[in-house]
Protein backbone atom coordinates (compact mmCIF):
# COMPACT_ATOMS: atom_id res chain seq x y z
CA UNK A 1 0.00 0.00 0.00
CA UNK A 2 1.25 3.52 -0.50
CA UNK A 3 3.10 5.17 2.51
CA UNK A 4 0.51 8.32 0.72
CA UNK A 5 -2.42 8.53 2.89
CA UNK A 6 -5.23 10.38 0.78
CA UNK A 7 -7.04 12.84 3.03
CA UNK A 8 -10.57 11.54 3.23
CA UNK A 9 -9.13 8.40 4.90
CA UNK A 10 -6.83 10.04 6.93
CA UNK A 11 -10.04 11.68 8.34
CA UNK A 12 -11.57 8.48 9.02
CA UNK A 13 -8.51 6.73 10.58
CA UNK A 14 -8.58 10.11 12.89
CA UNK A 15 -12.05 9.42 14.01
CA UNK A 16 -11.66 5.91 13.92
CA UNK A 17 -8.21 6.42 16.44
CA UNK A 18 -5.65 4.49 15.04
CA UNK A 19 -2.73 6.62 13.63
CA UNK A 20 0.77 6.02 15.53
CA UNK A 21 1.42 8.46 18.46
CA UNK A 22 3.28 8.84 21.46
CA UNK A 23 2.15 7.20 24.06
CA UNK A 24 -0.18 7.72 26.71
CA UNK A 25 -1.01 11.08 24.74
CA UNK A 26 -4.46 12.13 24.00
CA UNK A 27 -4.51 11.93 20.03
CA UNK A 28 -7.46 9.89 19.05
CA UNK A 29 -10.46 11.29 18.08
CA UNK A 30 -13.86 9.75 17.81
CA UNK A 31 -16.90 11.49 16.88
CA UNK A 32 -14.42 14.74 16.76
CA UNK A 33 -13.61 14.44 20.38
CA UNK A 34 -9.82 13.69 21.77
CA UNK A 35 -9.59 10.37 23.68
CA UNK A 36 -7.35 9.26 25.93
CA UNK A 37 -5.41 6.54 24.44
CA UNK A 38 -2.11 4.59 24.32
CA UNK A 39 0.30 4.35 21.71
CA UNK A 40 -1.45 2.57 18.64
CA UNK A 41 0.78 0.63 15.69
CA UNK A 42 1.36 1.37 12.53
CA UNK A 43 0.16 -2.75 12.06
CA UNK A 44 -3.17 -1.15 13.24
CA UNK A 45 -3.50 1.67 11.62
CA UNK A 46 -2.67 -0.37 8.08
CA UNK A 47 -5.38 -2.94 8.44
CA UNK A 48 -7.58 -0.28 9.42
CA UNK A 49 -6.97 1.80 6.58
CA UNK A 50 -7.10 -1.59 4.47
CA UNK A 51 -10.22 -2.50 5.87
CA UNK A 52 -12.38 1.00 4.98
CA UNK A 53 -10.78 0.43 1.56
CA UNK A 54 -12.37 -2.55 1.10
CA UNK A 55 -15.73 -1.18 2.26
CA UNK A 56 -15.49 1.41 -0.76
CA UNK A 57 -14.92 -1.75 -2.81
CA UNK A 58 -18.06 -3.40 -1.17
CA UNK A 59 -16.13 -6.55 -0.14
CA UNK A 60 -17.18 -6.89 3.49
CA UNK A 61 -15.61 -10.37 3.91
CA UNK A 62 -11.89 -9.16 3.48
CA UNK A 63 -13.06 -6.15 5.24
CA UNK A 64 -13.59 -8.01 8.32
CA UNK A 65 -10.25 -9.93 7.92
CA UNK A 66 -8.27 -6.61 7.91
CA UNK A 67 -10.31 -4.94 11.01
CA UNK A 68 -9.92 -8.46 13.37
CA UNK A 69 -6.30 -8.15 12.05
CA UNK A 70 -5.92 -4.51 13.29
CA UNK A 71 -7.76 -5.73 16.77
CA UNK A 72 -4.51 -7.71 17.07
CA UNK A 73 -2.39 -4.82 17.14
CA UNK A 74 -4.69 -2.55 19.05
CA UNK A 75 -7.32 -4.45 21.27
CA UNK A 76 -8.47 -1.10 22.88
CA UNK A 77 -9.68 0.87 19.89
CA UNK A 78 -13.96 0.70 20.36
CA UNK A 79 -14.86 2.36 17.31
CA UNK A 80 -13.13 -0.98 15.20
CA UNK A 81 -15.34 -3.12 17.52
CA UNK A 82 -18.36 -1.39 15.98
CA UNK A 83 -17.04 -1.41 12.37
CA UNK A 84 -16.76 -5.54 12.83
CA UNK A 85 -20.67 -5.07 14.62
CA UNK A 86 -21.76 -2.81 11.09
CA UNK A 87 -20.46 -6.03 9.05
CA UNK A 88 -21.89 -8.66 10.96
CA UNK A 89 -25.11 -6.99 11.59
CA UNK A 90 -25.16 -6.32 7.91
CA UNK A 91 -24.57 -10.36 6.79
CA UNK A 92 -27.09 -11.40 9.40
CA UNK A 93 -24.85 -12.87 11.72
CA UNK A 94 -26.22 -11.02 14.62
CA UNK A 95 -24.92 -13.05 18.01
CA UNK A 96 -21.46 -12.01 16.57
CA UNK A 97 -22.41 -8.58 16.01
CA UNK A 98 -23.89 -8.11 19.41
CA UNK A 99 -20.67 -9.96 20.71
CA UNK A 100 -18.47 -7.00 19.27
CA UNK A 101 -21.00 -4.40 20.42
CA UNK A 102 -20.32 -5.82 23.97
CA UNK A 103 -16.68 -4.95 23.43
CA UNK A 104 -17.06 -1.84 21.93
CA UNK A 105 -19.20 -0.42 25.16
CA UNK A 106 -17.12 -1.82 27.31
CA UNK A 107 -14.23 0.42 26.06
CA UNK A 108 -15.74 3.46 25.71
CA UNK A 109 -19.63 3.39 27.70
CA UNK A 110 -22.11 4.95 25.99
CA UNK A 111 -20.56 5.13 22.48
CA UNK A 112 -23.45 6.73 20.71
CA UNK A 113 -22.85 4.80 17.25
CA UNK A 114 -22.41 1.54 19.23
CA UNK A 115 -26.13 2.16 20.97
CA UNK A 116 -27.86 2.95 17.81
CA UNK A 117 -26.34 0.10 16.09
CA UNK A 118 -28.03 -1.87 19.12
CA UNK A 119 -30.64 -0.45 19.18
CA UNK A 120 -31.64 -0.90 14.93
CA UNK A 121 -30.96 -5.37 15.76
CA UNK A 122 -33.15 -5.36 18.37
CA UNK A 123 -35.71 -4.27 16.20
CA UNK A 124 -34.43 -5.89 13.27
CA UNK A 125 -35.67 -9.23 14.94
CA UNK A 126 -38.96 -7.50 16.64
CA UNK A 127 -37.56 -6.95 20.24
CA UNK A 128 -38.93 -4.03 20.53
CA UNK A 129 -38.26 -3.57 24.71
CA UNK A 130 -34.07 -4.34 24.12
CA UNK A 131 -34.01 -2.09 21.00
CA UNK A 132 -35.93 0.95 23.30
CA UNK A 133 -33.41 0.77 26.29
CA UNK A 134 -30.52 0.68 24.07
CA UNK A 135 -31.33 3.54 22.16
CA UNK A 136 -33.10 5.36 26.12
CA UNK A 137 -29.60 4.89 27.49
CA UNK A 138 -27.36 6.29 24.36
CA UNK A 139 -29.85 9.36 24.49
CA UNK A 140 -29.07 9.27 28.36
CA UNK A 141 -25.51 9.41 27.56
CA UNK A 142 -25.55 11.64 24.06
CA UNK A 143 -28.61 14.15 24.71
CA UNK A 144 -26.53 15.96 21.74
CA UNK A 145 -26.83 13.11 19.27
CA UNK A 146 -29.61 13.15 17.18
CA UNK A 147 -29.83 9.34 15.77
CA UNK A 148 -30.67 7.39 18.94
CA UNK A 149 -33.80 10.10 18.71
CA UNK A 150 -34.78 9.41 15.13
CA UNK A 151 -34.33 5.78 15.64
CA UNK A 152 -36.54 5.67 18.92
CA UNK A 153 -39.28 7.80 17.87
CA UNK A 154 -39.53 5.06 14.42
CA UNK A 155 -39.70 2.32 16.65
CA UNK A 156 -41.92 3.59 19.16
CA UNK A 157 -44.08 4.66 15.74
CA UNK A 158 -44.26 1.53 14.42
CA UNK A 159 -45.33 0.11 17.73
CA UNK A 160 -48.63 2.15 17.83
CA UNK A 161 -46.93 4.61 20.33
CA UNK A 162 -47.31 8.04 18.38
CA UNK A 163 -47.71 9.90 21.26
CA UNK A 164 -44.53 8.59 23.14
CA UNK A 165 -42.39 8.77 19.27
CA UNK A 166 -43.75 12.42 18.53
CA UNK A 167 -42.59 13.87 22.23
CA UNK A 168 -39.13 11.71 21.45
CA UNK A 169 -38.58 14.00 18.45
CA UNK A 170 -39.86 17.47 20.07
CA UNK A 171 -37.39 16.53 22.59
CA UNK A 172 -34.85 16.57 20.09
CA UNK A 173 -36.23 19.32 18.22
CA UNK A 174 -35.74 21.01 21.20
CA UNK A 175 -32.28 20.21 22.46
CA UNK A 176 -30.34 20.06 18.73
CA UNK A 177 -32.80 23.33 17.41
CA UNK A 178 -31.15 23.28 14.57
CA UNK A 179 -30.99 19.47 13.48
CA UNK A 180 -32.87 19.40 9.68
CA UNK A 181 -32.84 15.89 9.97
CA UNK A 182 -34.90 15.79 13.28
CA UNK A 183 -37.60 18.57 12.35
CA UNK A 184 -38.25 16.91 8.99
CA UNK A 185 -38.93 13.33 10.80
CA UNK A 186 -41.21 15.45 13.43
CA UNK A 187 -42.73 16.75 10.39
CA UNK A 188 -43.68 13.78 8.84
CA UNK A 189 -44.87 12.51 11.66
CA UNK A 190 -47.41 14.90 11.83
CA UNK A 191 -48.32 14.20 8.52
CA UNK A 192 -49.15 11.06 9.57
CA UNK A 193 -51.23 12.33 12.46
CA UNK A 194 -53.11 14.99 10.02
CA UNK A 195 -51.42 17.81 12.18
CA UNK A 196 -50.91 19.87 9.20
CA UNK A 197 -49.89 23.07 11.96
CA UNK A 198 -47.12 21.18 13.10
CA UNK A 199 -46.22 20.07 9.60
CA UNK A 200 -45.98 23.35 8.23
CA UNK A 201 -44.05 24.44 11.38
CA UNK A 202 -41.48 21.97 10.98
CA UNK A 203 -40.81 21.87 7.88
CA UNK A 204 -40.20 25.85 7.77
CA UNK A 205 -37.31 25.02 10.08
CA UNK A 206 -35.85 22.49 8.14
CA UNK A 207 -35.81 25.21 5.80
CA UNK A 208 -34.17 27.33 7.42
CA UNK A 209 -30.68 25.12 7.60
CA UNK A 210 -31.28 23.67 3.85
CA UNK A 211 -34.05 25.04 1.32
CA UNK A 212 -34.25 22.20 -0.67
CA UNK A 213 -36.35 20.99 -3.34
CA UNK A 214 -38.40 18.24 -1.29
CA UNK A 215 -38.87 20.44 1.59
CA UNK A 216 -39.69 23.24 -0.55
CA UNK A 217 -42.50 21.27 -2.37
CA UNK A 218 -43.38 18.98 0.68
CA UNK A 219 -44.33 22.44 2.66
CA UNK A 220 -46.36 23.61 -0.51
CA UNK A 221 -48.35 20.49 -0.34
CA UNK A 222 -49.24 21.01 3.13
CA UNK A 223 -49.95 24.73 2.48
CA UNK A 224 -52.05 23.45 0.10
CA UNK A 225 -53.60 20.73 2.42
CA UNK A 226 -54.79 23.34 4.51
CA UNK A 227 -56.34 25.69 1.87
CA UNK A 228 -53.48 28.06 1.77
CA UNK A 229 -53.08 28.35 -1.63
CA UNK A 230 -50.85 31.82 -2.10
CA UNK A 231 -48.16 30.05 0.25
CA UNK A 232 -48.36 27.09 -1.30
CA UNK A 233 -47.76 28.69 -4.92
CA UNK A 234 -44.81 30.90 -3.48
CA UNK A 235 -42.93 27.97 -2.55
CA UNK A 236 -43.60 26.16 -6.03
CA UNK A 237 -42.21 29.67 -7.84
CA UNK A 238 -39.25 28.93 -5.21
CA UNK A 239 -38.77 25.39 -6.26
CA UNK A 240 -39.90 25.99 -9.86
CA UNK A 241 -36.86 27.91 -9.85
CA UNK A 242 -34.15 25.86 -8.03
CA UNK A 243 -35.18 23.11 -10.30
CA UNK A 244 -34.24 24.53 -13.60
CA UNK A 245 -37.23 24.20 -14.73
CA UNK A 246 -38.46 20.82 -14.64
CA UNK A 247 -41.75 19.74 -15.56
CA UNK A 248 -42.93 17.84 -12.76
CA UNK A 249 -43.01 20.89 -10.80
CA UNK A 250 -44.57 23.14 -13.05
CA UNK A 251 -47.63 20.91 -13.03
CA UNK A 252 -47.49 21.00 -9.54
CA UNK A 253 -47.40 24.63 -9.70
CA UNK A 254 -49.94 24.74 -12.71
CA UNK A 255 -51.97 22.43 -10.66
CA UNK A 256 -52.48 25.10 -8.04
CA UNK A 257 -52.65 28.09 -9.71
CA UNK A 258 -55.81 26.22 -11.27
CA UNK A 259 -56.92 25.94 -8.32
CA UNK A 260 -56.60 29.75 -7.45
CA UNK A 261 -57.88 30.76 -10.41
CA UNK A 262 -55.00 32.50 -11.20
CA UNK A 263 -55.24 32.14 -15.20
CA UNK A 264 -52.52 35.00 -15.61
CA UNK A 265 -50.06 33.21 -13.86
CA UNK A 266 -50.81 29.57 -15.68
CA UNK A 267 -50.26 31.36 -19.11
CA UNK A 268 -47.26 33.38 -18.02
CA UNK A 269 -45.70 29.86 -16.74
CA UNK A 270 -46.43 27.88 -19.63
CA UNK A 271 -44.60 31.00 -21.75
CA UNK A 272 -41.49 30.18 -19.65
CA UNK A 273 -41.68 26.47 -20.63
CA UNK A 274 -42.37 27.04 -24.21
CA UNK A 275 -39.53 29.13 -24.34
CA UNK A 276 -37.12 25.54 -23.73
CA UNK A 277 -39.27 23.69 -26.05
CA UNK A 278 -35.78 22.93 -28.60
CA UNK A 279 -34.85 20.68 -25.30
CA UNK A 280 -35.99 17.63 -26.75
CA UNK A 281 -39.11 15.91 -28.32
CA UNK A 282 -39.81 14.18 -24.64
CA UNK A 283 -40.30 17.61 -23.51
CA UNK A 284 -42.55 18.88 -25.95
CA UNK A 285 -44.81 16.27 -25.74
CA UNK A 286 -44.82 16.35 -21.67
CA UNK A 287 -45.65 20.12 -22.17
CA UNK A 288 -48.60 19.63 -24.44
CA UNK A 289 -49.76 17.38 -21.45
CA UNK A 290 -49.31 20.02 -19.43
CA UNK A 291 -51.18 22.65 -21.26
CA UNK A 292 -53.82 20.13 -21.32
CA UNK A 293 -53.65 19.31 -17.33
CA UNK A 294 -54.06 23.21 -17.02
CA UNK A 295 -57.62 23.93 -18.98
CA UNK A 296 -55.20 25.18 -21.91
CA UNK A 297 -55.88 22.80 -24.99
CA UNK A 298 -56.04 25.05 -27.15
CA UNK A 299 -52.75 26.39 -26.10
CA UNK A 300 -51.18 22.57 -26.68
CA UNK A 301 -52.78 21.64 -29.40
CA UNK A 302 -51.46 24.97 -31.19
CA UNK A 303 -47.62 23.82 -29.74
CA UNK A 304 -48.07 20.59 -31.25
CA UNK A 305 -48.94 22.19 -34.64
CA UNK A 306 -46.27 24.46 -34.25
CA UNK A 307 -43.73 21.37 -34.02
CA UNK A 308 -45.58 19.06 -36.08
CA UNK A 309 -43.01 18.83 -38.99
CA UNK A 310 -40.11 18.73 -36.89
CA UNK A 311 -41.03 15.94 -34.16
CA UNK A 312 -43.81 14.44 -35.92
CA UNK A 313 -43.73 11.59 -33.51
CA UNK A 314 -46.61 9.26 -31.94
CA UNK A 315 -46.33 10.35 -28.79
CA UNK A 316 -46.93 13.89 -29.98
CA UNK A 317 -49.83 12.77 -31.80
CA UNK A 318 -51.41 11.03 -29.29
CA UNK A 319 -50.77 14.19 -26.71
CA UNK A 320 -52.09 16.40 -29.48
CA UNK A 321 -55.12 13.75 -29.43
CA UNK A 322 -55.94 14.51 -25.86
CA UNK A 323 -56.18 18.35 -26.35
CA UNK A 324 -58.73 17.80 -29.52
CA UNK A 325 -60.44 15.29 -27.52
CA UNK A 326 -60.62 18.68 -24.39
CA UNK A 327 -61.79 20.84 -27.04
CA UNK A 328 -64.86 18.67 -27.64
CA UNK A 329 -63.22 17.44 -31.20
CA UNK A 330 -63.71 13.99 -30.04
CA UNK A 331 -63.62 12.82 -33.71
CA UNK A 332 -60.82 14.32 -35.17
CA UNK A 333 -58.97 13.05 -31.91
CA UNK A 334 -60.12 9.53 -32.29
CA UNK A 335 -59.41 9.77 -35.86
CA UNK A 336 -55.60 11.07 -35.21
CA UNK A 337 -55.51 8.02 -32.74
CA UNK A 338 -56.63 5.21 -34.84
CA UNK A 339 -53.90 6.48 -37.63
CA UNK A 340 -50.93 5.42 -35.08
CA UNK A 341 -53.10 2.42 -33.54
CA UNK A 342 -50.36 -0.06 -36.53
CA UNK A 343 -47.23 2.10 -35.64
CA UNK A 344 -44.87 1.12 -32.68
CA UNK A 345 -46.84 3.04 -30.16
CA UNK A 346 -50.02 1.40 -31.03
CA UNK A 347 -50.42 0.08 -27.48
CA UNK A 348 -50.34 3.80 -26.53
CA UNK A 349 -52.57 5.02 -28.59
CA UNK A 350 -54.98 2.28 -28.54
CA UNK A 351 -55.55 2.79 -24.44
CA UNK A 352 -56.13 6.52 -25.41
CA UNK A 353 -58.57 5.72 -27.63
CA UNK A 354 -60.46 3.12 -25.14
CA UNK A 355 -60.86 5.99 -22.94
CA UNK A 356 -62.56 8.54 -25.30
CA UNK A 357 -64.93 5.64 -26.19
CA UNK A 358 -65.65 4.90 -22.68
CA UNK A 359 -66.21 9.04 -22.48
CA UNK A 360 -69.16 8.34 -25.36
CA UNK A 361 -70.49 4.92 -24.07
CA UNK A 362 -69.24 3.22 -26.54
CA UNK A 363 -67.88 0.05 -24.21
CA UNK A 364 -68.08 -2.79 -26.96
CA UNK A 365 -66.44 -0.83 -29.63
CA UNK A 366 -63.16 0.49 -26.54
CA UNK A 367 -63.13 -3.60 -26.19
CA UNK A 368 -62.49 -4.14 -29.01
CA UNK A 369 -59.99 -1.39 -29.75
CA UNK A 370 -57.84 -3.18 -27.12
CA UNK A 371 -57.97 -6.58 -27.62
CA UNK A 372 -56.66 -5.68 -30.96
CA UNK A 373 -53.86 -4.09 -29.89
CA UNK A 374 -52.58 -6.66 -27.61
CA UNK A 375 -53.56 -8.73 -30.80
CA UNK A 376 -51.19 -6.60 -32.90
CA UNK A 377 -48.32 -5.50 -30.16
CA UNK A 378 -48.36 -8.58 -27.96
CA UNK A 379 -48.58 -8.24 -23.99
CA UNK A 380 -48.67 -4.82 -22.64
CA UNK A 381 -49.57 -4.20 -19.00
CA UNK A 382 -51.64 -0.82 -19.66
CA UNK A 383 -53.39 -2.77 -21.96
CA UNK A 384 -54.05 -5.57 -20.36
CA UNK A 385 -55.62 -2.99 -17.95
CA UNK A 386 -57.04 -0.50 -19.59
CA UNK A 387 -58.85 -4.09 -21.10
CA UNK A 388 -59.63 -5.33 -18.02
CA UNK A 389 -61.36 -2.32 -16.85
CA UNK A 390 -63.54 -2.06 -20.15
CA UNK A 391 -65.04 -5.29 -19.42
CA UNK A 392 -65.87 -5.31 -16.06
CA UNK A 393 -67.80 -1.25 -17.40
CA UNK A 394 -69.54 -4.08 -19.58
CA UNK A 395 -70.80 -6.09 -17.34
CA UNK A 396 -68.50 -8.97 -17.94
CA UNK A 397 -67.26 -10.02 -14.54
CA UNK A 398 -65.43 -13.19 -15.23
CA UNK A 399 -63.16 -12.03 -18.42
CA UNK A 400 -62.06 -8.98 -17.02
CA UNK A 401 -60.00 -10.67 -14.24
CA UNK A 402 -59.19 -13.20 -16.06
CA UNK A 403 -57.44 -10.95 -19.37
CA UNK A 404 -55.46 -9.87 -16.27
CA UNK A 405 -54.34 -13.66 -15.03
CA UNK A 406 -53.49 -14.13 -18.25
CA UNK A 407 -50.92 -11.27 -18.70
CA UNK A 408 -49.72 -12.18 -15.42
CA UNK A 409 -48.82 -15.68 -16.51
CA UNK A 410 -46.43 -13.86 -19.48
CA UNK A 411 -45.20 -11.59 -16.38
CA UNK A 412 -45.50 -13.39 -12.89
CA UNK A 413 -43.17 -10.68 -11.25
CA UNK A 414 -45.05 -7.50 -12.54
CA UNK A 415 -46.15 -5.45 -9.44
CA UNK A 416 -49.06 -3.35 -11.66
CA UNK A 417 -50.82 -6.51 -13.06
CA UNK A 418 -50.68 -8.08 -9.38
CA UNK A 419 -52.28 -4.94 -7.94
CA UNK A 420 -54.62 -4.84 -11.37
CA UNK A 421 -56.23 -8.59 -10.42
CA UNK A 422 -56.86 -7.17 -6.88
CA UNK A 423 -58.46 -4.06 -8.46
CA UNK A 424 -60.29 -6.74 -11.18
CA UNK A 425 -61.42 -8.67 -8.80
CA UNK A 426 -62.53 -5.84 -6.57
CA UNK A 427 -64.74 -4.48 -9.26
CA UNK A 428 -66.60 -7.63 -9.67
CA UNK A 429 -67.44 -7.46 -6.52
CA UNK A 430 -64.90 -10.75 -5.22
CA UNK A 431 -63.52 -8.01 -2.64
CA UNK A 432 -62.02 -11.10 -0.25
CA UNK A 433 -59.66 -12.03 -3.01
CA UNK A 434 -58.87 -8.57 -4.07
CA UNK A 435 -57.37 -8.21 -0.41
CA UNK A 436 -55.68 -11.66 -0.54
CA UNK A 437 -53.94 -10.82 -4.02
CA UNK A 438 -52.89 -7.34 -2.02
CA UNK A 439 -51.57 -9.21 1.02
CA UNK A 440 -49.46 -10.77 -1.58
CA UNK A 441 -47.54 -7.93 -2.87
CA UNK A 442 -47.19 -6.86 0.74
CA UNK A 443 -45.05 -10.15 1.69
CA UNK A 444 -42.80 -8.52 -1.27
CA UNK A 445 -42.67 -5.04 -0.21
CA UNK A 446 -43.81 -4.23 3.25
CA UNK A 447 -43.60 -0.65 2.21
CA UNK A 448 -46.20 -0.68 -0.90
CA UNK A 449 -48.36 2.02 0.59
CA UNK A 450 -51.24 1.63 -1.94
CA UNK A 451 -51.94 -1.89 -1.17
CA UNK A 452 -52.14 -1.26 2.23
CA UNK A 453 -54.51 1.48 1.28
CA UNK A 454 -56.33 -0.98 -1.09
CA UNK A 455 -56.99 -3.06 1.83
CA UNK A 456 -58.03 -0.44 4.29
CA UNK A 457 -60.27 1.29 2.15
CA UNK A 458 -62.00 -1.92 0.39
CA UNK A 459 -62.95 -3.20 4.19
CA UNK A 460 -64.40 0.27 4.52
CA UNK A 461 -66.70 0.05 1.28
CA UNK A 462 -67.87 -3.16 2.86
CA UNK A 463 -68.21 -2.07 6.64
CA UNK A 464 -65.75 -5.10 8.21
CA UNK A 465 -62.73 -5.02 10.09
CA UNK A 466 -62.76 -1.11 10.50
CA UNK A 467 -59.88 -1.81 13.28
CA UNK A 468 -58.07 -3.94 10.99
CA UNK A 469 -58.87 -1.06 8.12
CA UNK A 470 -57.31 1.75 10.45
CA UNK A 471 -54.38 -0.14 10.96
CA UNK A 472 -53.81 -0.39 6.86
CA UNK A 473 -54.53 3.32 5.95
CA UNK A 474 -52.15 4.30 9.15
CA UNK A 475 -49.66 1.77 7.53
CA UNK A 476 -50.27 3.54 4.20
CA UNK A 477 -50.11 7.36 5.69
CA UNK A 478 -46.80 5.73 7.35
CA UNK A 479 -44.89 5.37 4.49
CA UNK A 480 -46.57 8.16 1.99
CA UNK A 481 -47.81 10.92 4.77
CA UNK A 482 -50.28 13.80 3.13
CA UNK A 483 -51.49 11.53 -0.01
CA UNK A 484 -54.89 12.80 -1.29
CA UNK A 485 -55.93 9.29 -2.31
CA UNK A 486 -54.99 8.13 1.16
CA UNK A 487 -56.74 11.26 3.08
CA UNK A 488 -59.64 10.02 1.39
CA UNK A 489 -59.31 6.59 2.36
CA UNK A 490 -59.02 7.70 6.01
CA UNK A 491 -62.29 10.33 6.12
CA UNK A 492 -64.14 7.54 4.74
CA UNK A 493 -63.11 5.70 7.66
CA UNK A 494 -64.24 8.22 10.12
CA UNK A 495 -67.50 8.53 8.52
CA UNK A 496 -68.45 4.62 8.51
CA UNK A 497 -67.25 4.97 12.45
CA UNK A 498 -69.55 7.48 13.20
CA UNK A 499 -66.82 10.85 13.54
CA UNK A 500 -68.59 13.19 11.17
CA UNK A 501 -66.39 16.16 12.21
CA UNK A 502 -63.47 14.60 11.94
CA UNK A 503 -64.44 13.19 8.29
CA UNK A 504 -65.01 16.12 7.26
CA UNK A 505 -61.60 17.62 8.25
CA UNK A 506 -59.98 15.15 6.96
CA UNK A 507 -61.71 14.67 3.47
CA UNK A 508 -61.75 18.28 3.19
CA UNK A 509 -58.13 18.43 2.97
CA UNK A 510 -58.27 15.03 0.48
CA UNK A 511 -60.32 17.12 -2.09
CA UNK A 512 -57.96 20.08 -1.98
CA UNK A 513 -55.02 18.01 -2.90
CA UNK A 514 -57.70 16.08 -5.40
CA UNK A 515 -59.57 18.73 -6.73
CA UNK A 516 -60.65 16.82 -9.42
CA UNK A 517 -61.19 13.59 -8.05
CA UNK A 518 -64.86 12.91 -8.48
CA UNK A 519 -64.99 9.99 -5.78
CA UNK A 520 -63.47 12.32 -3.50
CA UNK A 521 -65.95 15.28 -4.04
CA UNK A 522 -68.53 12.42 -3.44
CA UNK A 523 -67.74 11.03 0.11
CA UNK A 524 -67.56 14.45 1.46
CA UNK A 525 -71.05 15.41 -0.62
CA UNK A 526 -72.23 12.63 2.20
CA UNK A 527 -70.84 13.46 4.85
CA UNK A 528 -71.85 17.38 4.47
CA UNK A 529 -75.43 16.01 4.25
CA UNK A 530 -74.72 13.90 6.96
CA UNK A 531 -74.11 16.97 8.59
CA UNK A 532 -77.10 18.96 7.88
CA UNK A 533 -75.75 20.96 5.36
CA UNK A 534 -78.11 19.92 2.52
CA UNK A 535 -77.00 22.55 0.48
CA UNK A 536 -73.25 22.26 0.84
CA UNK A 537 -73.93 18.50 0.14
CA UNK A 538 -75.92 19.12 -3.32
CA UNK A 539 -73.33 21.80 -4.99
CA UNK A 540 -70.32 19.34 -3.82
CA UNK A 541 -72.58 15.99 -5.63
CA UNK A 542 -73.03 18.50 -8.72
CA UNK A 543 -68.94 19.20 -8.88
CA UNK A 544 -68.64 15.38 -8.63
CA UNK A 545 -71.12 14.14 -11.31
CA UNK A 546 -69.54 17.35 -14.11
CA UNK A 547 -65.99 15.86 -12.82
CA UNK A 548 -67.52 12.15 -13.23
CA UNK A 549 -66.22 9.58 -16.53
CA UNK A 550 -67.20 6.09 -15.12
CA UNK A 551 -70.69 5.19 -15.98
CA UNK A 552 -70.93 3.12 -12.71
CA UNK A 553 -70.13 5.98 -10.76
CA UNK A 554 -72.48 8.88 -12.53
CA UNK A 555 -75.37 6.55 -12.16
CA UNK A 556 -75.01 6.21 -8.35
CA UNK A 557 -74.15 10.34 -8.22
CA UNK A 558 -77.37 11.17 -10.05
CA UNK A 559 -79.51 8.86 -7.93
CA UNK A 560 -78.21 10.12 -4.72
CA UNK A 561 -78.38 13.77 -5.98
CA UNK A 562 -82.12 13.40 -6.86
CA UNK A 563 -82.70 11.92 -3.17
CA UNK A 564 -80.99 14.44 -1.82
CA UNK A 565 -82.86 17.28 -3.76
CA UNK A 566 -86.18 15.65 -2.32
CA UNK A 567 -84.55 15.91 1.21
CA UNK A 568 -83.98 12.17 2.06
CA UNK A 569 -80.28 12.42 3.49
CA UNK A 570 -79.75 9.07 5.09
CA UNK A 571 -76.47 7.22 4.25
CA UNK A 572 -76.40 5.40 0.50
CA UNK A 573 -72.06 4.78 0.15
Amino acid sequence: MSRHVAPALLAVALAAGCLPATPRSTVRLIDGEPQDSAFVSPGAYHHYIEGEIALLQGDSSVAAEHFQAALTYDPESAYIHFRLAEIHGRAGRLKEAHAELDGALRLRPGFADALVLRGKLYWLVGDAPRAGAALELCIAANPDQPAAYLVQAGVLEQTSRVAEARRVLEQLTKRVARDADGHAALAFLCLRQVDYGCAARHLGAVLQSRADLETLVRLAHVHRSEGHLQEAIKLLREAFDRSGGQLAVASTLAEVLLQAGETQAIDDLLSILESATDEGPERLVQLVELCVEAERPARGLALADGQAKQEDSAALQIARAEALAKLGRGQEAKQALRRLLEGPQGHAAAVRLARLLQREGALSEASDVLRQALTRHGHHDGVALALSLALSRQGKADPSVQVVRDALLGRPESRELRFGLGAALERVGRWREAIAVMRQLLAKNSKDASAHNFIGYTQVEHGVELKEAERSIRQALYHTPGEGYIMDSLGWLYFRQGRLTEAQRVLRVACRLAPREAEVLGHLAEVTAALKDLGGALQLLRRALALSDDPKLTARFRQRLNELEKGRVGTRW
